[in-house]
C-alpha cells in the first residue's frame, strides 16, 4: 500500500495508532449508524467476499486492527519508503518522543473524537507537553475540537504547526454542498484574524504562549 501511495503521487503516509482495540461508541448505537451495502475496499486490498457488517460499524474492523502493533512498525515503515510518516493519535510526551525516534516526520495530537476512550483528556491539553517533547524534531498537529477561529489561535499558541477540522465542515457540506464547506473556511478565517487582532498579534510568526492563560495547568 505505501508503494501504491509513493506510485500515485501522495506526499506522505498518515497512519492511526490510537485505536488498536475496538471501543464501544454508544452514539453510533442510538443513531443505528452502519455502513452502506456493497461498500468498496479495493484500495485495501482485502480478501475477497470482505464485507463487515455489524451494529456498531466500526466494530466490524476490529478484525483489520492488531494491539500487538509497536514503534518498530514504523521504523521498518519507515525503511520501506520515502514518504514522510504522519503519527494520528499522539496524546503524551513519552509517545511523541517515541514517535520521531522511530522515524515519524509530523504528528497528530488526537483522540480520535472522544469516541475510542471517552473519558480521556482534550487535544487541546495535551498539546503543549507533546510539543516540548518533540522539540523541533516534527511538525505538531491539533486534531479536535476546533469550533470557532479563536480554537485556531489557541492550538497555535500552543506550539501546532497546522489544525485538523472536521465536523465544522461535515456540516457545511450538509447544508449547501461545496459553497456551504467554502462559507464554513471563510467565517474560521475571519474570526481567525479577528482573534488576531483583537490578542495583538500582527501574524502567525508572532503568535505564542503569551496569549493563553489557564485555570488549570497545560503547560
Amino acid at each position: 500500500m505505501a508503494h501504491r501511495a509513493d506510485d500515485s503521487g501522495y506526499s506522505a503516509l498518515c497512519i492511526t495508532l490510537d485505536a488498536s482495540v475496538r471501543s464501544k461508541r454508544e452514539r453510533n448505537l442510538r443513531n443505528n449508524y452502519s455502513i452502506p451495502a456493497s461498500p468498496n475496499y479495493d484500495g485495501l486490498k482485502v480478501s475477497p467476499g470482505f464485507a463487515p457488517s455489524s451494529d456498531d460499524a466500526p466494530a466490524a474492523f476490529s478484525g483489520m486492527i492488531s494491539p500487538k502493533v509497536t514503534w518498530d512498525e514504523f521504523s521498518w515503515l519507515a525503511s520501506k519508503t520515502d514518504l514522510p510518516l504522519v503519527a494520528k493519535g499522539v496524546m503524551t510526551a513519552e509517545d511523541g518522543r517515541l514517535a520521531v525516534e522511530n522515524g515519524v516526520k509530523a504528528i497528530i495530537v488526537s483522540n480520535h473524537g472522544g469516541r475510542s476512550l471517552d473519558s480521556t483528556f482534550a487535544t487541546i491539553e495535551a498539546l503543549p507537553e507533546v510539543v516540548d517533547a518533540v522539540d523541533g524534531r516534527a511538525e505538531v498537529y491539533l486534531d479536535g475540537g476546533i469550533r470557532r477561529g479563536s480554537d485556531i489561535l489557541k492550538a497555535l499558541a500552543l506550539g501546532a504547526r497546522a489544525v485538523l477540522i472536521g465536523r465544522p465542515m461535515f456540516w457545511g457540506l450538509a447544508v449547501n454542498g461545496e459553497e456551504g464547506l467554502r462559507h464554513i473556511i471563510q467565517i474560521l478565517r475571519d474570526e481567525f484574524e479577528s482573534t488576531m487582532g483583537l490578542c495583538g498579534k500582527p501574524d502567525i510568526a508572532s503568535i505564542d504562549r503569551s496569549v493563553i492563560g489557564t485555570v488549570s495547568p497545560l503547560m
